[in-house]
């Protein structure tokens, strides 16, 4: 008769299936801790949240969009490129935290599909600056839009940038 060896993974995972949760609610807290104490593998895991909301999604003037900002980030930094109206936006935009500015060679860049950033910001003023190259940018979801919060106004600018961070 052969004796096998648990490796850890195994073991503790088998560790794992011996404890149920009961289906009971608890707070976040709670939660988070019981979701750690049960991991077993040797990666960060990622965690989805399910909300039931009870929105009949027949009605179309019952949903439901939004975001947030994260008090820690999503563990990586982005590369943020602005586009101002003018000088003075640019440098706000510079001492915020953005990593590249909208000038002449970024553009060229731009038109030879060299992409150093993940997000584009430009003000509404500048958005002109920007239309000829929409054809490039727009596949790659980095054309400002309203929508996801990229075309902003001049006052928004300092604070949508260090939300991003």
């Amino acid at each position: 008769m052969k004796l096998f060896k648990l490796t850890n993974r195994t073991f503790a995972k088998r560790q794992t299936n011996k404890v149920r949760v009961l289906p009971i609610e608890y707070d976040p807290e709670t939660a988070f801790k019981i979701v750690k104490a049960h991991s077993y593998v040797a990666f960060n895991e990622s965690l989805n949240l399910c909300v039931k909301l009870g929105i009949d999604p027949k009605r179309s003037d019952l949903s439901l969009r939004g975001s947030c900002v994260l008090p820690a980030g999503i563990g990586r930094s982005k590369r943020i490129a602005f586009f101002g109206a003018n000088e003075e936006q640019n440098n706000a935009a510079l001492t915020a935290g953005a990593d590249l500015v909208g000038t002449q060679t970024l553009l060229e860049q731009i038109k030879a599909g060299v992409f150093d950033f993940e997000v584009l910001y430009a003000t509404v003023e500048s958005i002109n600056l920007l239309k000829p190259y929409a054809r490039i940018l727009g596949p790659q979801g980095l054309f400002p839009n309203a929508k996801v919060n990229t075309l902003i106004k001049e006052s928004e600018i300092s604070m949508l940038i260090r939300s991003i961070y």
